[in-house]
């Protein structure tokens, strides 16, 4: 007709909208659909004229039309939180497709075993500022977790340079069992996207990638865990029976570091106990009394940290060590 002027049978704007999502594997879309002013005048004229009030407007029609058209051909749905924001724009000559792409997060499980290489190493060129050779990610591509995910990963996914959130950062020292350990990956723009949980595999050097889903709404660091590993104090003088009671019975350790003190509130379980010399040592394993998460801020594992704790004497202890050996996380 004289208004939509064959729009909505228009098999060219059909194939150009095709064209434009050429590429991308997505599972919901949202549409958005812009008409020339002129239409619009024209449309409010004719329904002034007829008296028409209950009729479909041209802008919804088109919109209809094509979204039915996307759902059949692509078998994607529409949705108000979509992996795609399209928008027709039909104000310009000849008709725009705009496609606006929503940033996709998500949570990456992965189990490791102790002493395994996590973080990538810093550019020899750049020294960690970003460069051209590192492709601005300031790490070397060395076939560690994180170049994986750096390098490797956009490439498979048709993505943009992510962003990655780790929790805590790399302890080589420590094992990660169970459901695994998560990193969280941020892409600004990914194509991919459908298939994104499916297409992670990550198995070398001692480090495998258990699970991966897409985050929907927030960043959840806080999860249950378990974490195992030994504790030793050593004594200026031989570790006694009493010495070995009363660090079963302390209920707060305070370590003191190199600019704070930290303190510890015991909620380890001790499996077994060994005094040796002036060593009293436990092997234990933590539940979720700890904030694991900001339990380190540095890579290095607190040993040979001083407790400053009652009931020992001042000068009584020497040192203190933990050594984390495993974590073992649920889902």
């Amino acid at each position: 007709c004289a208004l939509c002027n064959g729009l909505l049978d228009d098999k060219n704007l059909l194939k150009t909208i095709l064209n434009r999502l050429n590429g991308y594997n997505i599972r919901t879309f949202s549409l958005g659909v812009r008409v020339p002013p002129s239409l619009q005048s024209l449309e409010d004229k004719i329904s002034l004229e007829y008296g028409l009030i209950d009729y479909v407007p041209l802008r919804k029609a088109l919109k209809d039309r094509v979204s039915n058209y996307l759902t059949k051909k692509l078998n994607i749905i529409q949705s108000v939180s979509a992996d795609l924001n399209i928008i027709l724009d039909l104000s310009e000559t000849p008709s725009i497709v705009i496609i606006n792409e929503k940033k996709a997060i998500y949570r990456i499980n992965f189990i490791k075993n102790r002493g395994a290489k996590t973080l990538a190493e810093k550019c020899d060129i750049c020294g960690g500022k970003g460069c051209n050779i590192c492709e601005w990610t300031g790490k070397k591509n060395d076939g560690s977790l994180e170049a994986y995910l750096l390098y490797e990963l956009p490439e498979i996914l048709n993505a943009s340079k992510p962003e990655i959130i780790w929790p805590i950062k790399d302890m080589p020292e420590l094992s990660f069992s169970g459901n695994g350990f998560p990193v969280y990956v941020i892409f600004k723009n990914i194509k991919k996207r459908a298939k994104a949980p499916f297409l992670l595999n990550f198995d070398r050097d001692g480090i495998k990638i258990v699970s991966a889903y897409e985050v929907k709404n927030h960043l959840v660091l806080n999860k249950p865990f378990l974490i195992g590993g030994n504790i030793c104090v050593e004594f200026t003088h031989e570790c006694s029976l009493e010495n070995l009671e009363k660090i079963k019975e302390l209920n707060v350790i305070t370590l003191k570091g190199k600019n704070s003190s930290k303190v510890w509130k015991k909620s380890f379980k001790i499996r077994s106990a060994l005094k040796k010399d002036n060593f009293c040592c436990f092997e234990c394993e933590y539940d979720s009394g700890i904030n694991f998460y900001n339990l380190f801020n540095v890579k290095e594992t607190p040993k040979d940290k001083e407790i400053i704790e009652k009931p020992f004497k001042e000068g009584e202890v020497k040192s203190f060590s933990l050594d984390l050996s495993y974590v073992n996380l649920p889902y």
